[in-house]
């Protein structure tokens, strides 16, 4: 405000007569107050000219004086020198103003954040006079680093015809190296076709790979390169050996149970859930239950939610990771396992939220346990939210978490990194590191750890080895529900945790707190040539590599499909899904609370034990 006016009004009131201002006492206390400095930002976080800004950032401007109202936002800019305009919005309390870029910014990159004079005003009624601007710069572009592979290194159990997946920290693009990415057996050059998707590399052989032989994939320094033209510094890659089998493996994330609902990602993005609805859990925004699909719809436009890559069912609760990186969810919201800040539950999708005003991004995987749920960034972190009583978060404390955090290192010092696959428990978390190794936090009372102990971790520890020995390594998937399950390299399971029903398939009834080989249909030997597993409550299912399912565990409902209702405790090939249905194969299937669900070649599902919701998708409601 200008001084100049100030004082030709304070003079004119001041003029009045002594009666006059007897009257007027606020008039004259209110115009007095008004002097003084102009409107002026006086700290800022980054500060003006700074390096080294994380790409996480937000930005806090703090003023001289405590200010009236909300920025308005089309006068409040954020955009990259000599580039393009970055989505912001805002908040305000006392004298700070916090700005939050909606997405996250890109490294190595200068930005300049500008305030318009006039936009914000004081309580005093100061106006900003004059233009403020910052100017700062992102921490540098690293260079890009393979943080996990499919198959994972030295795996024995590679199907002929699977399509080799290797994901870097960042996302990528060809560099001049690209044409010589080499795919070879005994020095000899496979043929192969190569594409790029975000932060990951597939290599497709051009025709099925030898059974029995091992092969090797080789990235030369500079074939890929970051986005902003860092490039790959050492050579890398794995080797991998083929099994004798015929079905492709791809991990089962096209359909998701828990106890009284499923979710199933449709071929063309979308999604279908049917079941128990009275949280919402459908996502279609009702509370009313289906016993067929239902489609999950978007929370504003109303219609289908789309771009969806992978799912997960909670208990009353659903996720969903679309493929922008960001997830969504809906349902039940009493411990904050919805994550998007509050405790109401939401019958249409929601996204995870890291604070008031960001969005969790960068998402490359999800689990969803019975009241918490974890995602897999592309940088090999873990981030978590919900439900914490037992520690499940992985953050040091047992305290509720309704934002997505980060999950940390053993020890409860840093963060917990180079993370290849997440699985939530029912009360406890997973992790599946890049060199094969397994980690686990929550709860332990029955060995859900597998660290040989029975108590309790609010931080990761290493899963111990056989008898407790070193440390259990060469592991390729995990797989969660009371229990844990780990699949081998080379084909194998392996199993720990709550056992009462058998469903760490050893032949006992026994918990274990350190892991133990899954036997035999007949008890002798090993089960083997496993390719997918997956954990519910009480049971367990794998696929073999010639597409039959295997179960093993409660069976009150007759979940196993070995036509009992008979717990087990070593494995029974399943009849009700899939070959002995016609024949059809089991494309993607999945183990809930008390019910197994499969979808099989032609877009049907199948399923098995109880339907007292309508889990069975087909209208009916018998077990």
């Amino acid at each position: 405000m200008n001084l100049l006016k100030h004082r030709r009004k304070l003079s004119m009131v001041l003029s009045v007569g002594l009666l006059a201002l007897l009257f007027i006492p606020f008039q004259v206390s209110r115009e007095i107050a008004a002097i003084g400095p102009d409107l002026a930002v006086v700290a800022s976080t980054p500060e003006m000219q700074a390096g080294g800004v994380s790409t996480e950032s937000h930005m806090t401007l703090v003023f001289n004086q405590a200010l009236h109202n909300e920025p308005v936002l089309e006068f409040l800019t954020l955009e990259e020198v000599n580039g393009s305009r970055v989505s912001v919005t805002a908040s305000v309390y006392a004298n700070v103003m916090d700005i939050f870029p909606i997405t996250a910014l890109k490294s190595g990159t200068s930005y300049r954040l500008s305030v318009a004079p006039g936009s914000i005003t004081s309580l005093a009624g100061e106006t900003l006079p004059h233009a403020f601007g910052l100017e700062f710069v992102t921490e540098p572009n690293h260079a890009p680093m393979l943080l996990h592979s499919n198959p994972v290194q030295d795996q024995k159990n590679v199907a002929p015809n699977q399509t080799i997946e290797l994901v870097f920290n960042q996302d990528v693009v060809a560099g001049g190296q690209y044409a010589n990415i080499r795919l070879s057996r005994d020095d000899q050059s496979i043929p192969y076709a190569a594409h790029l998707s975000g932060a990951a590399l597939y290599i497709d052989p051009a025709t099925d790979l030898e059974p029995s032989v091992t092969y090797s994939v080789y990235l030369p320094p500079g074939s890929v390169m970051g986005v902003l033209g860092s490039k790959l510094e050492q050579g890398t890659g794995l080797t991998f050996t083929v099994c004798s089998c015929r079905q492709k493996q791809d991990k089962p994330a096209k359909i998701s149970a828990n106890t009284f609902h499923n979710v199933l990602l449709d071929s063309d993005g979308t999604l279908l859930a049917w079941g128990l609805n009275s949280f919402g859990q459908l996502g279609n925004g009702t509370t009313a239950s289906s016993r067929t699909p239902v489609r999950v719809l978007d929370s504003v436009s109303h219609q289908p939610l789309n771009d969806i890559s992978e799912v997960g069912a909670g208990y009353y609760y659903s996720l969903a990771l679309k493929k922008d990186g960001t997830v969504w969810s809906w349902g039940n919201n009493d411990y904050g396992q919805l994550g998007d800040g509050t405790k109401t539950s939401r019958s249409a999708p929601v996204q995870v939220k890291t604070g008031p005003y960001s969005g969790l991004s960068h998402i490359v995987a999800i689990s969803a346990g019975d009241y918490h749920a974890v995602a897999l960034k592309s940088d090999g972190t873990v981030w978590a939210w919900g439900y914490n009583s037992q520690g499940q978060l992985g953050v040091g404390t047992t305290e509720d978490e309704y934002y997505a955090v980060q999950v940390h290192g053993p020890g409860n010092t840093g963060g917990l990194g180079q993370i290849a696959a997440v699985a939530a428990g029912a009360y406890h978390t997973a992790a599946l590191k890049s060199d094969g190794t397994v980690w686990t936090w929550g709860y332990n009372e029955v060995g859900s750890l597998g660290n040989g102990t029975t108590e309790n971790q609010a931080s990761p520890v290493q899963v111990v080895g056989a008898d407790g020995q070193g440390g259990l390594g060469g592991i390729a998937a995990i797989s969660a529900g009371y229990h844990t399950v780990a699949l081998s390299g080379d084909g194998t399971v392996w199993s720990w945790g709550y056992n009462k029903d058998g469903q760490l398939g050893d032949g006992t009834s026994r918990n274990q707190a350190t892991p133990v080989r899954v036997r035999s249909e007949t008890g002798s030997g090993e089960l083997g040539d496993i390719a997918i597993i997956s954990a519910g409550a009480f049971h367990t299912t794998v696929q073999k590599n010639d597409g039959t399912l295997w179960n093993w565990g409660s069976n009150q409902y007759g979940q196993l499909g070995d036509g009992t209702a008979s717990n087990r405790n070593l494995p029974a090939q399943v009849t009700g899904i899939g070959a002995a249905e016609g024949g059809s194969e089991v494309v993607a299937f999945a183990s809930g609370g008390y019910h197994t669900i499969g979808l099989v070649s032609g877009g049907r599902v199948q399923a098995l034990g109880n339907n007292s919701y309508g889990q069975w998708g087909d209208g009916s409601l018998w077990d």
